[in-house]
This record gives structure tokens, sequence and C-alpha cells, in this order.
């Protein structure tokens, strides 16, 4: 009886792990980008190439440290005429 009981509570807490899974995979979409080159002009920043290109649902910030990593920018200075990969939703 001890055992079924075990084997009960296992399957409940596998369960319940499963479903947690899902939910957080529901609230992280995976996005698909293009790459595509951008042109820095006087007065741009991050932050507003951010706003032009993050897509909806994905934190600002998020976007900002992958267009970093992606062009090796040890921080989120940018410079009028510089080139820079910027990340554009697929499909977008």
């Amino acid at each position: 009886m001890k055992i079924k009981r075990v084997i009960e509570v296992l399957c409940i807490l596998a369960l319940i792990v499963m479903l947690c899974s899902f939910a957080i995979a529901a609230m992280n979409p995976k996005y698909e980008f293009e790459e595509q080159t951008y042109t820095v002009e006087k007065g741009d920043c991050l932050w507003y190439i951010a706003n032009d290109y993050c897509p909806d649902g994905m934190d600002k910030w998020d976007y900002i440290r992958l267009i970093q990593e992606r062009n090796n920018l040890s921080d989120s200075t940018i410079y009028p005429g510089q080139n820079i990969v910027v990340l554009v939703e697929q499909g977008a």
C-alpha cells in the first residue's frame, strides 16, 4: 500500500513538472531573427534602435544585449557612420 502511494505522488509530481515546463516555454517565446546591417546615425543609441527592431513581447534590454553580443560591443557606445548588425524578426 505504501509503494502505491509513493508511485501516485511521483506521478503527480511528474505531471506538475511537465505543466510548469510548458507554462515557462509559453512565457519565453523563441524568436527567429534575420541579420540586417544598420548604419548608425547622429543621435542614435541602442535603446532607440531597439525601439525600432525589438519584437513585440521581447524585453528591450534583452534585445540590446543580443545586439551588443552580435557586434562584439563591450558597452552601449555606438558612433555615427558605424555599421552594426541588427536582428530583425523573421516575417516582420
